[in-house]
């Protein structure tokens, strides 16, 4: 299973490692996870938990209003 671009919404910025990522970049990523890692990211990704790893990969999110402004 992988990411669709749906999944990642426009006030999200997602690093990787400390690094900014791209939607197609962590979509690569995403299918190399199973399906349990896969839910539990969505899962992370709607209830903000901002700090997680899958695969010895640590993802940060911030999100950001309309201004791109942190909230």
């Amino acid at each position: 299973m992988t990411l669709k671009k749906q999944s990642i919404r426009q006030n999200m910025v997602i690093k990787a490692n400390g690094k900014l990522i791209e939607k197609e970049e962590l979509i690569k990523l995403s299918e190399s996870w199973n399906e349990s890692q896969e839910n539990m990211f969505k899962k992370c990704l709607k209830q903000g938990v901002f700090r997680f790893t899958i695969n010895k990969i640590t993802f940060q999110i911030t999100l950001t209003n309309k201004y791109n402004e942190k909230i």
